[in-house]
């Protein structure tokens, strides 16, 4: 059965989503709120090193999936749910098809763009091919990332993501060869 409005939007939405998480420190970091940039740059640094943890990048892929507090990861097709996100250390993301594919015509590579965090940490940006989106961090530890931002016509979209273990490709960005 298609679901062609969860459909699009999921694809929307995690390619906007892909990113960001409340602050988790280590028991020996700063407090971020105590207004020294120093230690605001150590916690974007941290926060850095647990979305892309490597040297050169991290795959992530969505497992849940909210709108207004509603869990509705069910109604997502499978073949949405195996999309893999990938950052890179230089500040750029790809997403791919996983193995599951929804569309035999679309490029393996259908969106990628740049990512940054703002100076505090709390927000993601990801700028795409078809978006621009601004998502608050509600959680970022090494095994769990968990982004929201409020949608016109969804709603609180919330994405629940863990990292998994792919073989990245080098990041090459290249709008004119996606084809979605």
């Amino acid at each position: 059965m298609s679901r062609p409005f969860l459909t699009s939007s999921f694809t929307l939405i995690i390619a906007l989503a892909m990113v960001i998480f409340s602050c988790h420190r280590p028991e020996n970091d700063p407090d971020p709120n105590d207004g020294s940039i120093e230690k605001t740059e150590k916690i974007k640094k941290i926060k850095t090193e647990f979305l892309i943890s490597g040297i050169k990048n991290k795959s992530w892929v969505v497992f849940r999936y909210f709108v207004n507090g509603q869990d509705l990861t069910q109604f997502v097709e499978d073949c949405n749910l195996d999309n893999i996100l990938i950052f890179y250390n230089k500040g750029g993301y790809s997403q791919l098809d996983g193995p599951e594919k929804c569309y035999d015509y679309r490029s393996d590579v259908y969106d990628c763009g740049s990512w940054s965090l703002n100076d505090s940490a709390t927000i993601f940006h990801m700028k795409g091919i078809e978006f621009n989106e601004k998502l608050e961090i509600i959680e970022l530890k090494s095994d769990l990332m968990r982004l929201e931002f409020d949608s016109d016509s969804l709603g609180v979209v919330q994405f629940h993501l863990q990292p998994i273990k792919f073989n990245a490709p080098a990041y090459k960005c290249e709008p004119d060869k996606i084809i979605k």
